[in-house]
């Protein structure tokens, strides 16, 4: 497979999306790589076959409409969470809404690429490994951004993520680190 050439965004927003089946995360970045907006989009199962498929959707229909809301003129560099393998016993419906928004995001002009876990832990905290409780911890003494929910937190590094990827700041500039580029080098690029 031929990798996709990273475009670099000069005038852009940067989101992250921390997909999930019943709290996703997203935050958005300006191209400062600064703080404009979050959102946490709940959702609960359905006892209808139909209702799941409706749940799914309705997620996408969310994801979009925020990220279209900040969007504005801006090109738009979207980083997803890659899938959670260690969850066995939830991989089919996760695996259905990851593949869900990542040929929904294809049907946009906006550019996305997915970010491993440990990339994302990485970035949070300088290491491949870490539980929910330092990532919120680290995003807020790293980067001063304060939230309870952990999905969100998620989010937000995977913002940063998208920021770093398609605007191509200097190492070292913008707060970035060693460790943030070593992250890069595990992004799957898309578009």
């Amino acid at each position: 497979m031929t990798p996709a050439i990273v475009p670099q965004i000069r005038n852009g927003i940067f989101v992250g999306v921390d997909q999930s089946l019943t709290d996703t995360g997203l935050v958005a970045l300006n191209q400062a790589g600064e703080y404009i907006d979050h959102a946490s989009i709940e959702t609960s199962p359905s006892r209808r076959p139909m209702g799941e498929i409706e749940r799914l959707l309705s997620i996408w229909k969310s994801v979009h409409e925020f990220v279209a809301d900040h969007a504005g003129e801006h090109e738009v560099g979207i980083c997803q969470e890659d899938f959670a393998y260690s969850q066995a016993q939830k991989m089919a419906d996760l695996g259905g809404l990851g593949w869900l928004l990542r040929i929904m995001f294809s049907r946009t002009p906006w550019n996305f690429c997915v970010a491993p876990i440990a990339s994302l832990k990485r970035t949070a905290t300088g290491k491949g490994v870490a539980n929910k409780a330092a990532i919120i911890l680290n995003v807020y003494k790293r980067w001063g951004f304060e939230t309870t929910n952990d999905n969100v937190a998620d989010a937000y590094v995977l913002a940063r993520i998208a920021w770093a990827h398609y605007s191509r700041p200097l190492p070292r500039t913008g707060g970035t680190r060693k460790s943030d580029f070593d992250a890069l080098k595990k992004i799957k690029t898309y578009r």
